[in-house]
């Protein structure tokens, strides 16, 4: 399990890498991923090592009061959570980024601002649903 909690944590660096090696990524993007993957990580390991010695504190009293409460503390900030996700959530499922958001590269009028960047279509996927897709500039179909 541990080994399978690294190799997963490692397959999206190794991602990242490329992208960002193959100009996919400029650096203010890659910094932003990397800032979103630190800060995920740091709350992950906060909560990963405060959880079990909190809980391992409550038990030890040898009370079910103060693991009860514990329990409750933990339905209440998952209840937020759940809350927030249903005042600010979006439904994006199945769904692609621009369908969801204009692009932040695109201007007040619509257009893109670097015509000289791929830009997405619509065409269908493998399994013949309509889709987006990417295209070059000057290629049949593209905008």
């Amino acid at each position: 399990m541990i080994a399978a909690s690294y190799l997963a944590a490692a397959a999206p660096a190794v991602l990242l890498a490329v992208l960002f090696a193959a100009g996919a990524l400029n650096s203010w993007t890659f910094l932003l991923l990397v800032a979103a993957t630190f800060f995920y990580a740091v709350g992950t390991t906060i909560g990963g090592i405060t959880g079990p010695l909190l809980f391992g504190h409550l038990i030890d009293t040898g009370r079910t009061g103060p693991v009860m409460a514990g329990f409750l503390v933990g339905a209440a900030v998952m209840a937020v959570g759940g809350v927030a996700e249903l005042v600010f959530g979006v439904d994006a499922a199945g769904r692609s980024l621009e369908d969801i958001a204009a692009p932040l590269t695109v201007t007040e009028d619509g257009d893109e601002p670097y015509p000289d960047e791929p830009t997405r279509t619509s065409g269908s996927d493998r399994s013949g649903r309509q889709s987006a897709a990417w295209s070059p500039p000057g290629a049949a179909g593209s905008a």
